[in-house]
């Protein structure tokens, strides 16, 4: 119903047909897929989403979004993962949390922070439980260690109770305590494409990729982690896909 409602006249799949080759043209090295695969969670709309993927040649690492995990079932039966689950990792559909090494001195740490919701909510939640098995990841991870973060939710509570991340608040204080350690925020839900340094209040770089499936507006960022900065190229769908935004931000410490 959802998609019967509202996305359907919003979302389409011409943008997607041309990204795979793209991704390589411009020789990217690792996909980052940031959820809502699906518009009501069905297993037709993943079966569709796993073939896209399927066509996307480099290494990807993906976490679910709420639409995911949209109904009871969907989420009793961890039915995102029967579809997607990383190749380099194993303990996100249990846990809710997984630990992939990149290039050093990089580390990602993925978040699975989904519920099944009422059709006019889209809440996640970091339980208590996540909360304390993100914390012993970071301490157990050198000193050295830079992070990106990567969690569908944003964790600021500034949209809407039903659309936000419960104990969003704990989150924010535990990337402040961890600042500049984690440099990166990697976030969706919102479809807002985003690109926000917050390293000046004791936070890392958000960044929102947008959705990559909303027609004109569908927008996706290519980030380039170099030892003194992040570069940020924003790509949005105008009948192609075309740079629209490009941000350089050097790293700061505390």
């Amino acid at each position: 119903m959802n998609w019967l409602w509202k996305r359907k006249s919003t979302f389409t799949q011409q943008p997607l047909e041309s990204l795979p080759s793209l991704l390589t043209e411009l020789g990217v090295d690792l996909v980052l897929l940031g959820g809502d695969f699906t518009s009501s969670s069905l297993p037709e709309e993943f079966a569709a989403a796993q073939q896209f993927v399927s066509q996307i040649r480099q290494p990807w690492i993906a976490i679910p979004g709420n639409h995911d995990n949209y109904t009871k079932r969907a989420f009793r039966t961890r039915r995102y993962y029967d579809y997607f689950s990383n190749p380099t990792g194993s303990t996100l559909r249990d846990f809710g949390i997984e630990i992939h090494p990149l290039i050093a001195p990089w580390t990602l740490i993925a978040l699975d922070t989904t519920l099944a919701t009422p059709p006019t909510s889209s809440v996640g939640y970091i339980s208590k439980e996540l909360e304390i098995l993100l914390e012993d990841a970071l301490k157990d991870l050198p000193a050295s260690t830079s992070i990106l973060l990567f969690n569908h939710y944003p964790f600021f509570q500034n949209d809407t109770p039903s659309h936000n991340l419960q104990r969003g608040e704990a989150l924010e204080q535990l990337l402040r305590r961890h600042f500049p350690r984690i440099r990166l925020y990697l976030q969706g839900h919102s479809h807002r494409h985003t690109i926000a340094d917050l390293q000046n209040s004791g936070l890392p770089i958000v960044l929102d990729s947008g959705c990559i499936a909303m027609g004109d507006q569908a927008t996706w960022n290519l980030i380039d982690l170099q030892t003194d900065c992040c570069q940020v190229t924003g790509y949005l769908w105008k009948e192609r896909w075309e740079p629209f935004r490009m941000e350089t931000i050097p790293w700061k410490q505390k």
